[in-house]
């Protein structure tokens, strides 16, 4: 190898470079809205040319370019999308954990102590009764848990596709009130072509 040989790793990461460069030109033109015959026209107006020829970026370049950066997007947005579903999980956590804590404070026996007092020939007489009352928890705590419950279905996609099906007047089959609209609109010379006398399709008379 001569001493002015180009070193392979500096020749790789040099056109690295370049790309990453112009590809960030790229990406603010595309989310200014230019076309891609645009960004090829402001890529050399701006001096950024291929270094090979001295000409503009080719359309193909610049086309695999917006594929690249249209992955890397998608990529960030998985991966943006799957932290904040993880933070949503938490919170929903919080709330379930909570109310099934308030739920469960409402199940057990309250006792109350119910004072009476009798006027006697005496005075007044204290009497002291005990009520126990059956606490079955707050079902509004339950609707909370359910909610939170269905809500971290729907985030995870544990729920099963809605399945939508079409039917006709009465619940009747759909393709035949297609195939009787259909019917009921053939035109009169359409219907004269159907008609068969004498085994032979009898052919429209011409109109006056």
């Amino acid at each position: 190898m001569g001493l002015n040989a180009p070193n392979p790793a500096q020749e790789r990461a040099k056109n690295a470079a370049m790309v990453d460069e112009r590809r960030a030109r790229v990406a603010s033109y595309k989310v200014r809205g230019f076309s891609i015959r645009q960004m090829r026209v402001a890529l050399a107006e701006d001096g950024h040319t291929n270094p090979a020829t001295g000409e503009p970026w080719s359309i193909g370049i610049l086309a695999r370019d917006l594929s690249e950066l249209d992955k890397r997007w998608k990529a960030e947005a998985l991966r943006d999308i799957a932290a904040w579903k993880v933070v949503e999980l938490e919170r929903l956590d919080a709330v379930e954990r909570a109310a099934w804590e308030a739920w469960e404070r409402g199940i057990g026996k309250k006792q109350k102590t119910i004072t009476e007092r009798n006027q006697g020939g005496k005075g007044s007489v204290a009497k002291a009764r005990i009520e126990t009352e059956e606490l079955n928890g707050d079902p509004r705590y339950l609707a909370v848990i359910l909610d939170c419950q269905q809500r971290r279905a729907r985030l995870l996609g544990l729920d099963a596709p809605a399945k939508i099906e079409g039917s006709g007047p009465g619940g009747g089959p759909l393709i035949e009130v297609v195939i009787r609209d259909a019917v009921a609109k053939q035109s009169p010379i359409e219907e004269k072509v159907h008609v068969e006398t004498d085994g032979r399709a009898e052919e429209p008379t011409p109109s006056e």
